[in-house]
């Protein structure tokens, strides 16, 4: 084991404990150290990065080091089936009070290299999640890399074949850290040595993509590399991924699998296909969405993650800001400046006569109208507008028949207005003051609505032509992504009841 700033080594046998979360806790009986000189072959004051003082008659080690300077830069240790390395860890401290010939090391970047290395060819990574409530029982082709000869879900990334296979609940794969239920495969692009580079060869947003696929979070306990033959060439104890829940929507369900151009392999393909730029951007969005599935949190919860997403969404096409002058028909657009030209003639004069009154407080407050006034035809920002914007742009029809539907109504509105009000009062207020039973179902049905939506816009904007499943629908189905045409109802749209109004 190396160490840094002081500079020196500590030898010895030693154990190395790794959880189910790929934690881990190494215990080394220190053997041999070598510190500097100035530690006067201290061991307490070499590990705590204390420098031994003369008092007196006596040789005192101060217990000063901080968690910077319990780092080490180096661990190795070999076993009879490979060896175990990392280049960054903590030391634990070490206060002379336990027994001196013992250290507790937390590594970071673990990983286990057997010593019949062969040079990587596929990354590799074994995958946990609600998988079989889904996807189990339907024909796939093989793959080299597949467990027991098993068919997978193929898709490609740059051209790279990957794969994702997985197991019948009663066949899962079990290592002697954990069980698994499926597992994900690439082709590599040169050799990654460090835990850096294996998490970069991994496709980018994957595992964001993949969650969004199944409607529940998915987790890997490690990650490895594997060699032509399959065999493991490195392993890193490295968990990805956090489970927050294990139920929600999913994209897909198997009656989508038994499409050739449907379901997980096409989706992946296509999500991978966009620029890496493109992908990132979508990572918050994906996030918002598995988060904000109805029923996973409260309503607010839901709805503010899921308008979240619609405003990442926006964002990533520059669709936030508006200039409204220009949207205005000519006939409009003529009697707006004519009705602001006077306005601002007559609050002039009102400004000039409370000047000369001397009545300065009045005159700060209505040279904020003014200003108000004179903005109305600069650019603007709209939530509802941007969203409406946003489907128009992805050819989805959601607008047009929830328009229609507030346009009916007595007194007549829009859904741009209640998108606009909802996201105002989720995000600056947390709550939406539901008051009984029958809004509480209108609000339920307003979030399932949108996490459909959010689901159809990230696969329009992936570029995914077949079928999904609806958030709107509890029962398997093969639905298209643009399945909503202007003539529907809102009751096609799954409303039982359209929410009208914030109450207060």
């Amino acid at each position: 084991m190396g160490m840094d700033s002081p500079a020196g080594y500590v030898t010895g046998s030693g154990t190395i404990g790794i959880d189910e979360n790929s934690k881990n806790k190494v215990q080394v009986v220190i053997e041999e150290f070598q510190a500097p000189p100035e530690y006067g072959n201290s061991l307490v004051g070499f590990l705590n990065a204390s420098r031994p003082e003369k008092r007196g008659t006596g040789t005192v080690v101060s217990i000063s080091a901080s968690y910077d300077e319990r780092r080490i830069a180096s661990f190795t240790m070999d076993t009879g089936n490979g060896r175990f390395t990392a280049s960054s860890g903590l030391l634990m401290p070490f206060l002379g009070l336990w027994d001196k010939g013992t250290l507790s090391i937390v590594l970071n970047d673990l990983a286990f290299t057997p010593h019949t290395y062969k040079p990587p060819k596929y990354w590799f990574v074994p995958l946990q999640g609600p998988f079989e409530e889904h996807y189990i029982g339907r024909p796939m082709p093989t793959h080299p890399m597949a467990l027991d000869g098993g068919g997978v879900i193929t898709f490609a990334e740059n051209g790279l074949g990957c794969g994702l296979q997985i197991f019948d609940p009663e066949r899962k794969p079990s290592h002697l850290m954990s069980t698994y239920d499926a597992i994900a495969f690439g082709e590599l692009i040169g050799f990654p040595g460090t835990l850096q580079e294996t998490l970069d060869a991994v496709p980018c947003a994957f595992g964001e993509a993949l969650s969004f696929a199944l409607g529940a979070d998915i987790t890997a306990p490690w990650i490895e590399l594997r060699a032509e033959d399959a065999s493991l060439a490195r392993r890193f104890y490295f968990r990805v991924g956090h489970a927050s829940s294990s139920d929600g929507f999913p994209a897909f369900t198997d009656v989508s699998e038994f499409r050739p151009d449907s379901g997980i392999g096409p989706f992946l393909t296509a999500f991978l296909s966009l620029s890496e730029e493109k992908r990132q951007a979508l990572i918050a969005p994906l996030n918002l969405m598995r988060s904000g599935a109805p029923g996973s949190f409260n309503m607010e919860d839901s709805i503010t993650d899921l308008v979240k997403a619609l405003d990442n969404l926006c964002q990533a096409r520059g669709l936030t800001t508006q200039d409204l002058l220009p949207r205005l028909e000519q006939d409009n657009r003529d009697k707006l400046l004519s009705i602001l030209a006077e306005t601002r003639k007559h609050l002039a004069e009102i400004v000039s006569e409370n000047k000369v009154a001397g009545r300065q407080d009045q005159v700060d407050i209505l040279n904020v109208i003014v200003s108000r006034v004179a903005n109305v035809k600069s650019r603007s920002r709209d939530f509802g507008v941007a969203v409406k914007d946003l489907l128009r742009d992805l050819g989805l029809h959601d607008a047009d028949v929830l328009d229609r539907h507030y346009g009916s109504l007595d007194p007549p509105g829009s859904w741009s207005e209640i998108l606009s009000a909802v996201r105002g009062e989720v995000i600056h207020n947390g709550i939406l003051r539901i008051k009984d039973v029958q809004s509480l179902r209108s609000w339920f049905d307003f979030s399932r609505h949108l996490h459909d939506l959010c689901k159809r816009v990230i696969l329009r904007e992936v570029k995914y032509s077949g079928t999904y499943q609806s958030s709107l629908h509890s029962w398997k189905g093969e639905y298209a992504v643009d399945r909503v045409t202007p003539t529907m109802t809102v009751k096609d749209l799954g409303f039982s009841q359209v929410p009208t109004h914030i109450s207060v």
